[in-house]
Order: structure tokens, then C-alpha cells, then sequence
């Protein structure tokens, strides 16, 4: 067995997705043509060329344009198990995902309708493959006003019978962190985990001392300092961190540049994401392997797995019980790969 075929074969939790990048390009292609969308979109061909190799700086745009597709609830759940499918493949047993519940409702959908669709394609792939889907309401950065709707959402009992577990404030935008403080007051106070995206200095201490965050996305190369890892640590904050991420949005200049140091002496508040996956062309497995030839040991790679599950949105019990049951498993696909003679 190869390394690579190690880091496959290992249980995942993916903490950090992106819906509409984590979905087929065919399979969103295909939904496209189902509803007569080349037609109607002028310039469709140039957005497709855009799909097929996206820039970061037009992910947001890119993201619009799928959602406006989706023009039925059937559509949503075939895109939602057709991600499925690819976590499956990854051996990602559970996944939290973000999605913009206003690009779909003012597409025809009313917020129920939406949700209903969401959930009808995660029980589904639950059925199928075996892997659990809970949902996060992302919030756009460049619409601060509509951030309140979004929470509000979000923090109702409709949204937790389908399993609506916090907000995201997406990267998208450049309106400052500190405007999206009520929202995230908002979800603080219905006990919502609350993430949002870093990526330039000062952020880290807006995400927070004004958002109040739970999980905080990048930013750690260009946002943090060192002293930024105790508090971490001491508010039990998740830091999701990505080579392919820190290429895309060009904070290093190829992934040889991607600093192993909070995952080597921080690594219990650090997670490993995707995020955009069919974006960057990636997948976990496909990070963690970069991780690893960048020098990260496997025993580490293992550790950050665990802390997936400490990080996940799941009660204290199941926490607990998912815990052992990932380290028994990572225990014997380990002891597996070196009694096989392989370093």
C-alpha cells in the first residue's frame, strides 16, 4: 500500500465545504442544460471556460452563476447526493457545508421548499453511502444588510429539524467583519457555531473579539500572529487550514511555501479542509497527501483527523463515541501500513 493509498483509505471529517464546489462540474452542467439555461444566460460559453478553471478572485461569481441554474427542488437533491457520492469516494463520513440560502430562495424557492430539498438529498446519501450531511448558512461579505435575514434563518426551529448547525461569513466581499457583529450576536445567543474566512490582516482579531467565532477559515499566514494560537487554544476555536487554499488566493507561490508550523506546534486547534474542492481540483485526501510530502508526519495527519470529530457539531456523547471509533480505526489502517514495510 502507498502513502496515498493510505491517506485515502483513512475515516475524514470535512469541516469546511462549499456547496456549489463540491458538486460534479458535469453533474451542475447537465442540470444547466435539463433547464434550458445555454439559452437563456448570455455568454454561457465563457462562463462554462470560467468554470472549468476558475480564478479565486471570481469564486463568488462563479458560485452566483451555478445557483441561478438550480431552478427546481430535484435539482438541489441531485446535486446534494451527487456530492455525497464524491465524499463517499474520499471516505468522508461526515461533512459540514455551507450554502447561501438567498441565492435559492429568490430562485423560486421559498426557505421550507429549500431546506426540504437539502435534506431530502443528505437522507439519501446517508441511505446510500453512509456519509452525514449538516448544513451551514453562509453569509456574503458584500451584503452586510442581509446578514440579519440569513441568522434569523438560521437560528429558527425550521432550520434545525434540518440540520442547520451554524453561519459562515464566506470570503467573498470586502466589507469589514466587525459589520456582520449582530448576526453573529444573533447565532451566539441559539448556541450556532459561527465561522468565517481570514485572509488579511487585522481580521483575526475582528473574527474574534466581534463575531465571536467558533471555527476560523485561512488566514493564519498573512492574518496571525504567534501569540494568536494561545487564544485559540484557551477559547477552543477550530483553525481550518488548506494548501491549495493558501496557492489559490496567493498568499504563497506554490504549495512548497505552505508553512507547517501551526499543524506541527499548534495542532490541536487545527483541522484540515477543502473548502472549494472541484474548484482547485482537490479533495482531502489530495491536502493531507500535499501535507505529508511537505513533511507533516503521519502520526500527525492521524491527530488532525481526530480533531475533526472534536470540532464537529455533534453532541458530547456522539462526540465522545465517534472518537473512539475514529482512533481504533486509524490505529489499524496505521499498524496495517507498517507491518507492510512501508515509511
Amino acid at each position: 500500500m502507498s502513502v496515498a493509498d493510505l491517506i485515502k483509505s483513512l475515516p475524514k471529517y470535512e469541516l469546511n465545504l462549499r456547496f456549489e464546489a463540491a458538486v460534479q462540474r458535469e453533474t451542475i452542467l447537465t442540470i444547466a442544460d435539463e433547464n434550458g439555461i445555454p439559452d437563456q444566460v448570455r455568454r454561457f460559453d465563457s462562463i462554462v471556460q470560467l468554470y472549468k478553471n476558475p480564478e479565486s478572485k471570481r469564486f463568488g461569481e462563479l458560485i452566483n452563476h451555478i445557483a441561478s441554474w438550480m431552478k427546481y427542488e430535484d435539482n438541489l437533491v441531485r446535486a446534494v447526493y451527487d456530492m455525497g457520492v464524491l465524499l463517499s469516494k474520499d471516505n468522508v463520513r461526515y461533512a459540514e457545508v455551507s450554502i447561501n440560502p438567498l441565492l435559492y430562495v429568490n430562485n423560486e424557492f421559498t426557505y421550507e421548499d429549500f431546506l426540504k430539498a437539502l435534506n431530502d438529498g443528505t437522507d439519501r446519501v446517508e441511505r446510500a453511502w453512509g456519509v452525514e450531511i449538516k448544513w451551514v448558512m453562509a453569509i456574503s461579505r458584500g451584503e452586510p444588510r442581509r446578514g440579519d435575514e440569513i441568522a434569523r434563518w438560521s437560528t429558527s426551529a425550521t432550520a434545525r429539524n434540518h440540520k442547520v448547525v451554524g453561519i459562515e461569513l464566506d470570503p467573498f466581499g470586502k466589507n469589514e467583519l466587525s459589520e456582520f457583529k449582530r448576526p453573529f450576536s444573533n447565532a451566539l445567543q441559539k448556541n450556532l457555531s459561527r465561522r468565517a474566512y481570514v485572509h488579511k490582516a487585522g481580521d483575526f482579531e475582528q473574527a474574534i473579539e466581534q463575531l465571536v467565532a467558533t471555527n476560523v477559515i485561512d488566514g493564519w499566514d498573512t492574518a496571525m500572529l504567534p501569540e494568536h494560537f494561545d487564544l485559540l487554544a484557551e477559547r477552543q476555536i477550530c483553525l481550518s487550514v488548506s494548501p491549495s487554499r493558501a496557492l489559490v488566493y496567493n498568499r504563497i507561490r506554490n504549495k512548497k511555501n505552505f508553512s507547517l508550523e501551526p499543524l506541527l506546534n499548534h495542532q490541536g486547534s487545527c483541522v484540515v479542509s477543502t473548502g472549494f474542492p472541484i474548484f482547485m481540483n482537490s479533495d482531502l485526501s489530495n491536502e493531507l497527501l500535499t501535507l505529508h510530502e511537505l513533511g507533516l508526519p503521519l502520526e500527525t495527519i492521524g491527530n488532525l483527523l481526530v480533531n475533526a470529530v472534536k470540532y464537529a457539531q455533534v453532541s458530547d456523547t456522539e462526540r465522545e463515541m465517534r472518537t473512539e471509533i475514529i482512533k481504533q480505526e486509524l490505529t489499524l489502517l496505521f499498524d496495517d501500513f507498517y507491518a507492510t514495510g512501508q515509511l
